[in-house]
């Protein structure tokens, strides 16, 4: 009875080391994950530190403080379509038959332009297009195009990015 025992014991102390040791595999190998995960997140190769765009220069870690859905689009999604509908409409404008771009040699005036859709936010503007169609903009939606214009170029300027993929002089 006794060699019943011992190995019931025996059997109980082998299976107590193997998960002592499988948890200490499991926690050498959870700290290797939480370093490389650091590591990851520090590191920067010459094709970041290239990218003509903000976010492309930012590690991982850093860009999840830049919510772009969650702050921007799932903020605004009725402003953002108002104001890309001023874009394709100045664009009809200003480029007729030409793909989508923004034309930055156009206007550079945007802070005055601002203030002058400040004054009259309550009311609109039509821009007469290339076939005679008239398109009603409200001058708030000219209010936030261009700020989101006058933004890109300061930030452009402040970070040394390229151009905007959307844009041309």
């Amino acid at each position: 009875m006794n060699n019943g025992h011992d190995a019931y014991i025996s059997s109980m102390i082998a299976a107590a080391d193997a998960a002592r040791a499988q948890e200490e595999e499991y926690f050498l190998w959870r700290d290797a994950v939480e370093v490389s995960n650091e590591l990851a997140a520090q590191t920067v190769t010459v094709s970041d530190t290239l990218s003509p765009r903000l976010l492309g220069r930012m590690s991982s870690a850093e860009r999840k403080e830049y919510p772009i859905t969650r702050g921007v689009l799932d903020y605004f999604p009725d402003a953002l379509a108002l104001v890309s509908h001023l874009s394709w409409a100045g664009n009809q404008k200003h480029n007729p038959g030409q793909p989508m771009h923004w034309a930055r040699s156009k206007s550079g005036d945007h802070s005055d332009c601002l203030g002058r859709h400040l004054l009259e936010r309550d009311g609109s503007d039509f821009l007469e297009l290339d076939d005679g169609q008239r398109v009603e903009i409200p001058h708030r939606v000219a209010i936030a195009w261009r700020a989101l214009a006058e933004l890109q170029l300061w930030a452009e300027q402040e970070f040394g990015l390229g151009m905007a993929p959307g844009a041309r002089e």
